[in-house]
C-alpha cells in the first residue's frame, strides 16, 4: 500500500481516517477494510509525518498505536489537544497492551475509544460508525 491514500478522490465526504501503525501488514489491513467501506485513508508511516498530515488535512478520525518511535501516541494526542491552531479529529488509540494503565493516562485527552490488537474489523466499523 502507499504510504499516502490513492483513495484521495473518492470515499465519504467527511470521512477521511488517518493510521498511524508501524506494522506493514496492520497497517495494509487496516487501510484495505477501511478504503472498502468508502472511507478515504492515509498512512503516513510516522509520527513525524503524521503531524504533517494533520495540519494540512481535516480528518474524522485518527487511528494510531500506543508504541510508536520517537513519540509514543499518548504524547502525540496530547501534542495535538494542546494546538488550538489544529483540527481536532476523534482519535482511537489501538494496543497489545493492558487498557487499564492507559486509561488512566489519557482521560484528560478525550480519546474517543481503543481497539484491542489483533484489530476485529467488525469492531473496528463499529466503533467509527458510532462516532458519526
Amino acid at each position: 500500500m502507499p504510504d499516502t491514500a490513492a483513495s484521495q478522490t473518492s470515499g465519504k465526504p467527511g470521512k477521511e481516517i488517518l493510521i498511524l501503525e508501524t506494522d506493514a501488514v496492520q497497517r495494509d489491513l487496516l487501510h484495505m477494510i477501511l478504503e472498502r467501506e468508502g472511507y478515504r485513508v492515509e498512512c503516513p508511516g510516522d509520527p513525524a509525518r503524521a503531524e504533517v498530515f494533520l495540519r494540512n488535512t481535516v480528518y474524522f478520525a485518527v487511528l494510531l498505536e500506543i508504541l510508536l518511535p520517537g513519540i509514543n501516541g499518548l504524547q502525540l494526542i496530547r501534542k495535538i489537544r494542546e494546538d488550538s491552531s489544529m483540527h481536532q479529529p476523534h482519535f482511537i488509540l489501538m494496543s497489545a497492551l493492558g487498557f487499564k494503565e492507559v486509561i488512566k493516562q489519557v482521560a484528560p485527552l478525550n480519546v474517543s475509544g481503543f481497539l484491542k490488537k489483533p484489530i476485529d474489523p467488525v469492531v473496528l466499523l463499529k466503533r467509527l460508525a458510532d462516532l458519526a
